[in-house]
Parts: C-alpha cells; structure tokens; sequence
C-alpha cells in the first residue's frame, strides 16, 4: 500500500472549494450548537454555505495563503508517509533476516 503513488481525485481549485465549503459548514454547524452569533434560520443553508466559500476563493491574498497552508500539508503528508515507508522497510528486513536465522538453524538440525 505504501508503495504506491498517490494522485490527488480533485484539482486544487475543486479541493480548495470543498474544503473552504466543508470549514463553513462546520463553523456554520458550531455556532448553531454554541448558541454564539446565531445567523438568521436561512444563512445555515447551502447556497448561503456555497457563496460564502466562492467569495472567499475570489479574494486572492486569502486564496494565496490558503494555497501555501495546504501546501505545506502536503509536504508534512509526504515527509510522514516516506517516514512510514522507511520503517516499514526496516521491519521487513528484521523479520527477514529472522526469517533467514530459524531457517539456517533448522538446516542445522
């Protein structure tokens, strides 16, 4: 599993929409449980949720830095998975080498 490449579903203008949609949502969402700045009965829906995230996307400094964080996500992503790659690696080669051991000692038998 670790071996394959991983291409990413969504080009990053879709994967920013969604992720600025599904953020809004949850703010969205938070306040309605806190209680804090309950919006009027309709801000709550879609619609409301999807304008809200294209006027953000529209407004390229907050667009900008939102790439770059994203960004280095990905980055940190990659270093973990290469990390994971690495031990899982080194185990197999122990349980190789173990593996080599017990038979050497059962040839010796």
């Amino acid at each position: 599993v670790l071996s394959q490449e991983v291409e990413p579903s969504l080009s990053m203008e879709d994967f920013m929409s969604k992720a600025v949609t599904e953020a809004l949502t949850e703010v969205a969402a938070a306040e309605d449980l806190s209680g804090v700045n309950t919006p009027p009965e309709d801000m709550g829906d879609t619609k409301d949720i999807a304008v809200a995230a294209e006027q953000l996307l529209e407004d390229e400094q907050l667009r900008k830095e939102i790439e770059e964080i994203f960004d280095r996500a990905g980055d940190k992503l990659r270093m973990e998975v290469a990390a994971m790659k690495k031990e899982q690696e080194a185990f197999t080669k122990v349980a190789e080498d173990q593996g080599l051991e017990y038979v050497e000692s059962e040839k010796q038998r």
